[in-house]
């Protein structure tokens, strides 16, 4: 059991059907939910807004605090998360921000009560994983995986015909934490649905195998690309409808948060066009991006030394062979 206390706040996803009358109502004059490009629900303005205005609040009551979750859930995400991480903390940030969102997302309190209802399988129906999905490494194949970083390694190597022996290692150490990493993450989704199969299956809430353990994995996707981290304190806030973090090369908003206030807000980091989108939503984003963001690599942002190109080599490679074997199943 995790005894650490760890002052994280995560702010949780809100559910789709509420999502839209409360935003509609409280929200109308700068801000409406949408419908992006690719099919995924976002943020947009609804009429020009200057930098630095409050764009969206967000009441705490929608905030889940992560301060000593004695759950077993959080205990295999400590264990299987970064077992060569020597940051004992940062793992523990991490693995109970991934037990808390799966137990939300799946509405398992931990009580082990089991409530999975109509507005949760409506929340996970919103995001377009079918879509995406052979974009995410954490669905990829061990075999994907492997050629993928073969070929990353290769290419990056062949580009610096006068790399020294400490930049190659560096490369291949790289590569190899990056596989570590995917296939944690995966071992996560796989734990979190056996845990929570019988339990699922005796309130008869859900009938598939396939549909629990694809729920795990997305949930645990959703929390290592969907944070954002704040100050030394290390706090982390989840939002996964309205996604502060961006993940693209110009946030258009940040989270701020003041001592003794009630509501989270989400303020404007530059002027914003009317009908310009707030947050980057769940559609398909720009392939290193997805990539990096769900898991490949410990740090979101790329490195721009040898091992950094070998990594974005090994993403668009393993992109387009899982997309390859997305339209060839019996490929691999």
């Amino acid at each position: 059991m995790i005894k650490r206390k760890l002052g994280a706040v995560f702010a949780t996803a809100m559910l789709h059907s509420r999502l839209t009358t409360a935003l509609a109502v409280q929200h109308s004059a700068l801000a409406d939910v949408g419908t992006d490009a690719f099919g995924g629900k976002g943020l947009f303005a609804k009429q020009d807004i200057q930098a630095g205005l409050s764009v969206l609040d967000i009441s705490r009551a929608d905030i889940i605090y992560g301060c000593e979750p004695h759950s077993y859930l959080a205990d295999v995400t400590v264990r299987r998360l970064s077992p060569d991480d020597d940051n004992e903390s940062q793992r523990g940030f991490w693995s109970i921000a991934a037990a808390l969102v799966c137990s939300r997302l799946l509405e398992v309190p931990v009580a082990s009560k089991l409530g999975v209802g109509p507005s949760v399988i409506s929340y996970i129906s919103q995001l377009p994983w079918d879509d995406c999905m052979w974009q995410l490494p954490i669905v990829w194949s061990e075999s994907v995986l492997d050629q993928a970083l073969i070929y990353g390694t290769e290419m990056a190597l062949a580009e610096d015909l006068h790399a020294t022996h400490e930049s190659s290692a560096d490369v291949f150490d790289t590569c190899l934490k990056a596989k570590r990493r995917v296939l944690n993450l995966k071992q996560i989704g796989t734990e979190l649905a056996e845990v929570l199969l019988p339990i699922l299956h005796q309130n008869g809430c859900l009938h598939s195998d396939d549909v629990i353990m694809l729920t795990c994995h997305q949930a645990v996707a959703l929390v290592f690309s969907r944070t954002h981290q704040k100050g030394s304190a290390g706090k982390l806030a989840l939002l996964p409808f309205f996604d502060c973090a961006n993940h693209m090369d110009d946030s258009n908003c940040r989270l701020s948060e003041s001592e003794g206030d009630d509501r989270l807000h989400m303020v404007a980091e530059r002027n914003i066009k009317k009908g310009e989108e707030l947050t980057i939503s769940y559609g398909i984003a720009y392939a290193l991006a997805a990539f990096c963001s769900y898991g490949f690599v410990p740090d979101p942002l790329i490195r721009g030394d040898l091992a950094g190109k070998a990594i974005q080599y090994a993403a668009r490679k393993g992109q387009s062979l899982a997309a390859d074997r997305s339209l060839n199943p019996g490929k691999d």
